[in-house]
């Protein structure tokens, strides 16, 4: 074991990295960037500002609001006792009589 142990601290990699690899790597990464799209560029965007809580609570809210609105419309519209009819297996059995 304290073979392996001189070997492994005395050892050297035998390549060394170019002085500007680092650089280049961000350099890449920068430029790949740049070519995104514009649409996704604004995907991102959105994304990033969705996740945040205040956002996220207001997004909720908002479709809970509209869910209930378009609840209440549809109900108006079509009324609550064509719901009942549609899912009353008593009322679907006494119509095919």
């Amino acid at each position: 074991m304290d073979d392996l142990t001189n070997l492994l601290a005395t050892w050297e990699p035998a390549t060394s990295e170019r002085p500007a690899f680092h650089r280049n790597v961000w350099d890449r990464i920068a430029a790949q960037e740049a070519r995104r799209s514009g649409l996704l560029v604004w995907m991102d965007r959105l994304l990033t500002e969705i996740t945040r809580p205040a956002v996220a609570v207001a997004a909720f809210a908002v479709a809970i609001l509209l869910g209930s609105v378009v609840g209440e419309h549809l109900s108006m519209e079509y009324g609550t006792s064509a719901y009942l009819k549609a899912n009353n297996p008593f009322a679907q059995a006494r119509s095919s009589l």
